[in-house]
């Protein structure tokens, strides 16, 4: 008899990317292209130099007068299809999707869950919009309020169609807590009997028979389900490596829906900024005049993205500079 893995790995052997590697049809996976141009992950520093706030001690004795705080940050077109800027445009629509869940989880007073939601082989080479419907349908039929789908269309470069979702069920995953919830591997499954508990891995089984749709909560590599301890690094990271659906000017990643659309839940998402460490006030951009030596190459291991120093050297020339006044722009 076939084990678990054994099918797994057969299954995915059977798919394969038509175009190439990350490109389907009309699915792209994102981060795929060239740099949209020069600019692109550029360097450049911001930082606040207000010294009148910044004469003050840190509960580590730590004291910051004469010092500023500054970062590293990278031009960035903010496009998903651009290989430089792709993080860049992961962390900011991923604040965007925090605000709303954030939002969403205290007017429903439910925890957001991360689900994965992927169709039957044979739906797969359906029309994102039709197969995007019947994603959400799955995900209403077995209790699910609403919340998110991110695309994920490739796994390891090869076609293979699913969803991530993050969002709301109807009374939360209370199998998490079941004595019953077993474990295969990676996979759960309820220990009880077939059609004796109304809970949701009994519920989502019965109706994959109908639908064919495999909705499973995520877990991690020990085939643990634990509770999204942070949305925005969740979400940040399954936009890294989604996939756009590319049809003419538009192209779509993300899809709101139920309690969660852009017609039942209105949130003013405000653009995120960094503030400063030592007295909260924001960042402007900066030029470094000084001698210290700072390594704005992400790749190094020498690289440090933020940090403290001194505004002035020993002899009194400054060390850093306000830039001429330009927008902060989207940075990574």
């Amino acid at each position: 008899m076939i084990g678990l893995n054994e099918m797994t790995a057969v299954l995915e052997a059977s798919v394969s990317v038509v175009d190439c590697w990350g490109k389907h049809g009309v699915y792209e996976q994102v981060g795929l292209r060239s740099a949209t141009n020069g600019f692109c992950g550029i360097p450049f520093f911001v930082g606040c130099t207000d010294l009148g706030k910044h004469d003050v001690i840190d509960v580590y004795g730590v004291r910051y007068a004469g010092k500023g705080y500054f970062k590293v940050a990278f031009r960035s077109c903010g496009s998903p299809f651009c290989s430089v800027c792709v993080d860049a445009w992961a962390s900011r629509e991923s604040y965007k999707i925090e605000a709303r869940l954030v939002e969403a989880s205290k007017r429903l007073g439910l925890s957001v869950e991360h689900f994965i939601v992927s169709p039957s082989r044979e739906d797969c080479d359906l029309p994102p919009k039709v197969l995007r419907g019947m994603a959400i349908k799955a995900l209403k039929v077995r209790g699910f309020l609403g919340g998110v789908l991110i695309l994920h269309a490739f796994r390891h470069g090869r076609f293979s169609l699913h969803f991530h979702f993050l969002g709301f069920l109807k009374n939360g995953y209370a199998c998490r807590d079941c004595e019953f919830l077993k474990h295969s591997g990676r996979d759960l499954y309820c220990g009880v009997p077939a059609g004796s508990c109304s809970g949701f891995e009994q519920r989502t089984r019965k109706f994959n028979s109908s639908d064919g749709f495999i909705v499973k909560v995520a877990v991690d590599r020990d085939g643990n389900a634990f509770e999204r301890v942070s949305v925005r690094s969740t979400s940040s990271y399954q936009l890294g490596h989604s996939s756009i659906v590319n049809e003419g000017k538009r192209s779509q990643v993300i899809t709101w829906f139920g309690v969660c659309s852009y017609r039942n839940l209105k949130v003013a998402v405000l653009k995120h900024k960094d503030s400063c460490k030592i007295c909260g006030g924001d960042l402007s951009e900066k030029v470094h005049c000084g001698s210290r030596v700072i390594v704005t190459d992400r790749d190094s291991p020498d690289f440090v993205g933020s940090f403290f120093d001194d505004l002035y050297d020993v002899d009194g020339s400054p060390n850093w500079l306000d830039a001429p006044s330009r927008s902060y722009g989207e940075r990574g």
